[in-house]
């Protein structure tokens, strides 16, 4: 993989310097590694892509010179990094809000006119996945009216949105599990608020 030959070129030199600076890193994996991952990304970067994460993963773990076998979420949360979807799930979203904006006889506008006609016919395409992807982040109405005022800072507040985490009691709702084990007693085993 070409991302796989930058990491390694980055690992070098750090270690040529004698430094594993966290800063350095990911400074360098944001710009010569990143780009590579989100190749593409508007079109595919509507789910979770494992492979990807595990790129960065792993670059935590050998900054913080932790084993492979460390919790991701540790290994991140000491780089002070988030998960790669956050970036590479704005990208179709952004690719989305400027085809609302092109003149409707170009060809990517006229591609997408019929993508979102299938759509709605029950045709499973790029616009079912945008679709689910701006429902399921509580944007329903964007894709409803098929425009947002300020896109610029409509993005900004879509990677917002995204990135802000859950507490455990808000994604046992977001399941639609039972009223039984929506309680505390379930996650916690406290009979405390989170």
């Amino acid at each position: 993989m070409q991302c796989e030959k930058a990491l390694n070129m980055i690992k070098h030199c750090m270690c040529k310097l004698g430094t594993r600076d966290i800063n350095l890193g990911f400074k360098l994996f944001d710009s010569m590694v990143a780009p590579i991952l989100y190749y593409g990304a508007e079109l595919w970067g509507t789910e979770k892509v494992k492979d990807i994460e595990t790129v960065q993963n792993k670059f935590c773990k050998w900054l913080l010179g932790m084993g492979q076998k460390t919790n991701n979420h540790i290994a991140r949360g000491e780089c002070g990094r988030h998960e790669l979807y956050i970036n590479y799930a704005c990208k179709p979203i952004k690719y989305f809000l400027h085809l609302q904006c092109m003149d409707d006889n170009r060809l990517p506008k006229l591609c997408y006119r019929m993508m979102f006609k299938m759509n709605e016919h029950g045709r499973l395409n790029w616009c079912s996945k945008v679709q689910r992807l701006l429902f399921s982040n509580g944007f329903g109405v964007v894709w409803e009216s098929q425009s947002v005022g300020d896109a610029k800072l409509y993005e900004e507040f879509f990677q917002f949105c995204i990135s802000n985490h859950k507490l455990a009691i808000e994604q046992e709702v977001d399941m639609k599990t039972s009223q039984e084990k929506i309680g505390c007693i379930k996650i916690c085993n406290t009979n405390e608020i989170e």
